[in-house]
């Protein structure tokens, strides 16, 4: 934990198997409550080689897994039982934030900012180009774009990041499929 002067400012978590989301998930729930409603959540794809080798993760499933994250996190996040790759799992505590803690999702290429569009609440992205891709998507979808500066106080529409705020960074290319 980084410790700020008015509260915990950043936490990060790498390194967790896909196989370990609903855990996951239950420890971000646990944050949540422990920072007052104050957790956000930063998913990031990973881009090193020598990552994804080290994990025995493809590069090219970033995607696929990015998006199986978001909705693991989702279902359990909702207190009910879900399935979860073919096993049955719930999660408690739910978050103290409702309907969960702010996901932002990063990335360096249009996909990853199309994606974040459609299944993140926020996204800060690789390079600034990527903003108007991300601000374009929104729009066709309907969804107000938000940047992780814009995510602050618990009330997701404020334009200073608080440096209170709790924010997790998970790598999701340590996910692995078994």
């Amino acid at each position: 934990f980084f410790q700020a002067e008015d509260g915990i400012r950043d936490y990060k978590v790498t390194g967790v198997q896909t196989c370990a989301l609903p855990i996951f998930a239950e420890d971000l729930a646990v944050l949540d409550h422990l920072s007052h409603g104050r957790a956000e959540v930063l998913l990031l794809g990973g881009y090193l080689q020598s990552e994804f080798t080290m994990f025995g993760a493809d590069p090219a499933e970033r995607g696929r897994l990015m998006e199986e994250c978001v909705r693991t996190l989702k279902q359990a996040w909702t207190g009910e039982s879900f399935s979860f790759r073919g096993r049955t799992a719930r999660v408690r505590p739910v978050p103290l934030q409702q309907p969960h803690p702010t996901l932002v999702m990063g990335g360096s290429s249009k996909a990853a900012a199309k994606r974040a569009a459609r299944e993140g609440d926020a996204f800060v992205g690789g390079v600034p180009s990527l903003n108007p891709v991300y601000a374009e998507e929104c729009a066709r979808l309907g969804r107000r774009p938000r940047f992780q500066a814009e995510m602050a106080h618990g009330d997701r529409k404020s334009t200073r990041l608080n440096s209170s705020h709790l924010v997790i960074s998970y790598a999701v290319f340590c996910l692995k499929k078994k």
